[in-house]
């Protein structure tokens, strides 16, 4: 009997929704099929770092949803507007001497004494907010390799540059960088030492240029 293959039904249980991908490769997560690093530095890279960089220095991992917080911030914010009409027409008085062993105000003023202003907007922001939220997240970077991205962007030891052509990232000692900036800036033939910082000339003429421009419009 022939075998004829086809799409594997993987079910539910095996589709990622909102969360970021562990170890295994998951199928929303592409892998870049050519290798762009050059690696010019003493620094071994790992796996997940060359997949990482292999994506491209504009690649924008999907950020942390963090739910929990952004309703406590909310729940905040809403109950420094309800504060600020509840108190609005009351005499304010002088606040105790704090003796450091009082607990913080809890106090949240009820809905029953807000105007309807109050109550519609928080209404309407958790209601946005619901509809912003996206049903099933789209993961782009695994936990490793979002490790890796943290890893690589805060050595200090290694600079990561775009080569101008052929769109290869390049990697190299921070060091040796510096090393060949200086070394460029010292031919002659296309630099040349000025005498004198033109920063504030260039300023007081771009600031004429400006002037000049908004009194023509």
């Amino acid at each position: 009997m022939e075998m004829k293959s086809g799409p594997v039904d993987r079910g539910p249980s095996e589709v990622v929704q909102g969360r970021t991908p562990d170890d295994d490769q998951e199928p929303n997560i592409k892998t870049p099929d050519k290798n762009l690093v050059v690696n010019l530095s003493t620094r071994q890279l790992t796996k997940e770092e060359v997949n990482v960089l292999n994506r491209g220095l504009g690649f924008v991992p999907t950020p942390d949803e963090d739910l929990f917080r952004l309703h406590i911030e909310l729940a905040q914010f809403f109950r420094k507007i309800r504060h600020q009409f509840f108190f609005k027409d009351r005499p304010v008085e002088p606040p105790p001497r704090d003796s450091g062993l009082k607990k913080p105000s809890t106090f949240l003023p009820s809905s029953l004494t807000m105007p309807n202003e109050v109550l519609t907007f928080e209404k309407a922001v958790l209601t946005d907010l619901d509809k912003l939220r996206p049903k099933q997240a789209y993961v782009n970077i695994t936990n490793k390799e979002k490790q890796a991205l943290l890893s690589l962007s805060s050595d200090p030891d290694i600079t990561i540059k775009q080569a101008d052509k052929g769109g290869a990232i390049v990697i190299m000692n921070s060091t040796d960088y510096r090393h060949e900036c200086l070394r460029l800036l010292s031919d002659s033939s296309y630099y040349a030492k000025i005498m004198h910082d033109p920063t504030v000339r260039l300023q007081t003429q771009i600031k004429c240029l400006i002037e000049e421009a908004r009194n023509n419009m």
